[in-house]
């Protein structure tokens, strides 16, 4: 099995960095979003339906993915949390040790 070496401040910084990235998928969207309803009003009829319909699937599953960076984001708050009392405890028991 690998082992992966990190610590809190790194795991927090890795944090930091999808949080952002996220914010800019998020911004990414809405842009887009912005410039399918300039196109919408260029089309009619069944071309305007099917780009209607196949970008509303694409932005759909792109929240998706907003959704489980989210979700992502949260459990791994939560790992931070418990990883930074665990060190603490290991610091404060090895303290008693000496």
């Amino acid at each position: 099995m690998a082992q992966m070496i990190i610590s809190s401040s790194e795991l927090k910084k890795k944090k930091e960095a999808l949080e952002g990235l996220k914010k800019v998928l998020s911004g990414q969207i809405q842009q887009l979003e912005e410039k399918a309803g300039k196109l919408n009003s260029m089309w009619e009829g069944d071309a305007k339906e099917t780009f209607v319909k196949s970008f509303k699937a694409d932005t759909d599953n792109l929240r998706k993915v907003l959704n489980v960076i989210a979700d992502f984001l949260i459990v791994l708050e939560k790992i931070i949390s418990i990883y930074m009392m665990m060190e603490a405890k290991n610091i404060q028991t090895a303290g008693g040790k000496s």
